[in-house]
């Protein structure tokens, strides 16, 4: 990451901690954003309430507004697997380098809780390439109407 990457990301703070009401909100505004649309595949304030409750986060603000959310399941102690179930930055604030600076913190999260390795789905073309340059291969993909769903998984070292 070179200077101004760095000078650009520090404007931003980052968290372990995020509200359910704030998380819902951000899932609720930023829902169009998913592919598919995230409401289509679960109830947004039920889904909510159960990564609040099992994931670890790691969040970003700007000016104490939550602009990005990575959750992470790293409670699979017998297979050593963790996987990041949500990845999601406010619309205004993307390709600015938080979604990678996000899930590296979210790797290293997995780390701590002696994870082997890290899994992470998609079916957008966007973060499958994002994904990729993280280091996640593909290890599965499967038609699911007119898009591929692609299963990612990084070795932790």
């Amino acid at each position: 990451m070179n200077n101004l990457q760095n000078n650009r990301l520090s404007r931003f703070n980052y968290k372990q901690v995020v509200s359910e009401i704030d998380l819902q909100n951000m899932l609720l505004s930023e829902n169009e954003e998913f592919i598919p649309p995230l409401s289509t595949s679960v109830n947004i304030e039920a889904w909510t309430k159960k990564l609040i409750k099992n994931a670890q986060f790691i969040c970003c603000y700007f000016n104490n507004k939550l602009i990005g959310a990575v959750a992470i399941y790293c409670n699979n102690q017998e297979t050593s697997r963790a996987h990041i179930p949500l990845v999601v930055i406010k619309k205004d604030y993307t390709n600015k380098g938080i979604a990678t600076n996000l899930i590296n913190k979210a790797l290293i999260c997995a780390k701590e809780y002696n994870m082997q390795n890290v899994t992470i789905e998609t079916q957008s073309d966007k973060a499958l390439r994002l994904y990729q340059k993280l280091n996640f291969v593909i290890v599965e993909k499967k038609q699911i109407d007119d898009r591929m769903l692609y299963l990612l998984e990084q070795p932790l070292r």
